[in-house]
């Protein structure tokens, strides 16, 4: 049974990585070789040892994949298969892969396993800190739950996510909660050199470190270490994140780099998923509220018999709004009834109830909106129009990002 389990954790790790799916691709092929290590696989392990190896090649991770293919070597060289020594002997010469530290491994031995590598620190729990980012799809959640990842795995006092916005400037998307900010608290020299040049910084001592040295900032904050790099996504960009320790010099060394590179391109992605999610939603919502409006528009008057009725729907979006308007032929109103239109228990219908227009119109301020109607008299139609803001807490977060709250 543990073989089978074994060989399916395999199969399912292939379909991961087929579909795209790296974290959980990487998660399997973890576990399938964590398992047949402790069963004393020896051919699984390799097999496994070298599907991951080959998957970090194509994630240009190369030190992880020298040293699963060279474990992979060495479990082959162990089973006896010397065909496959050879094979993976000859791609590991030709494939440029940096020496590990003199130290950092040693040969498979008599029934032992192979010391890991210093640079693989804990690769399964970076994983599944991967994947606790990538499950977040609202973004005030994801903020907080991606920074507080990142700055327990990067060994930072602090850390943020900045945006800049043109007209505005620096803003704070969302920092740990344990030190709130203002932008202008964040060194600038450094943010304006990650947005100009989308390539990271790494600062051992900002205090000595031209030109970084004689920011107002580091000067008066007495910053050492910093760390600071952008998310990019699909060429989109989501800001750039921002990591500090004022206590020590040289904090981010490079393995933890290259942890806060893994745990970043995966909050980029996160950042494009809740960005899409929050797009569905909002068109979900005028969707919604636009039925409401249809359903209630008969609150105004019944049609005549011989009228061939029509409603159109149309919905605008621009980076603040969506526009919602509802058009029909219908009996439209006087425009003496346009303040009454909305408000609870009034209808010019027999039999009516008055609560379908008021209740779009409370649905649409709930929300932040506003809803408006407009006709050119009775036998007209009318037109029923309602905006709505893409972040209704927009004009309250802009704020309170200025602040250095969350979004």
């Amino acid at each position: 049974m543990a073989i089978r389990r074994l060989l399916g954790e395999l199969v399912e790790a292939e379909r991961a990585r087929v579909r795209g799916d790296r974290w959980q691709a990487v998660e399997l092929y973890q576990a399938a070789i964590e398992g047949a290590r402790e069963q004393g696989f020896i051919r699984e392990e390799a097999v496994a040892n070298e599907r991951i190896g080959l998957f970090w090649e194509t994630q240009h991770k190369p030190e992880y994949a020298r040293m699963h293919l060279k474990r992979a070597r060495q479990l082959y060289d162990a089973w006896g298969a010397q065909g496959k020594v050879a094979a993976l002997a000859k791609h590991i010469s030709r494939t440029e892969f940096p020496e590990p530290p003199v130290g950092s491994s040693s040969d498979l031995g008599s029934g032992q396993s192979s010391t890991v590598p210093t640079f693989n620190l804990d690769l399964l729990s970076i994983i599944r800190a991967a994947r606790a980012i990538s499950s977040e799809l609202v973004q005030a959640e994801l903020l907080h739950t991606m920074l507080r990842i990142i700055q327990e795995n990067a060994g930072a006092q602090y850390a943020a996510l900045v945006d800049f916005q043109e007209g505005v400037g620096w803003l704070i998307r969302g920092q740990t909660q344990m030190e709130q900010r203002a932008p202008e608290e964040l060194p600038e020299s450094v943010l304006n050199y990650v947005r100009r040049t989308l390539k990271p910084v790494v600062i051992d001592d900002a205090s000595i470190q031209s030109p970084y040295a004689d920011d107002a900032v580091v000067r008066s904050r007495g910053l050492h270490s910093v760390l600071c790099l952008p998310l990019i996504h699909r060429e989109r960009q989501h800001g750039i994140l921002y990591l500090e320790n004022s206590l020590s010099t040289h904090a981010f060394s490079e393995a933890r780099q290259d942890i806060v590179e893994i745990l970043a391109s995966q909050a980029a992605v996160a950042l494009d998923n809740a960005a899409l999610y929050h797009h569905l939603t909002e068109r979900n919502r005028a969707l919604e509220t636009s039925r409401s409006a249809i359903s209630a528009k008969n609150a105004i008057g019944e049609m005549p018999p011989e009228a061939n009725p029509c409603t159109r729907i149309s919905i605008r979006q621009d980076e603040n709004h969506t526009t919602v308007a509802v058009v029909d032929n219908g009996v439209g109103f006087d425009e003496g009834l346009k303040e009454k239109l909305f408000a609870s228990g009034f209808t010019t219908r027999e039999g009516g109830h008055g609560y379908g227009l008021h209740s779009a119109a409370v649905s649409v301020q709930s929300l932040g909106g506003k809803i408006e109607a407009h006709s050119d008299g009775p036998g007209h139609g009318a037109r029923f129009q309602f905006v709505l803001p893409r972040n209704r807490n927009a004009a309250a977060s802009k704020a309170h990002r200025s602040q250095g709250g969350h979004e």
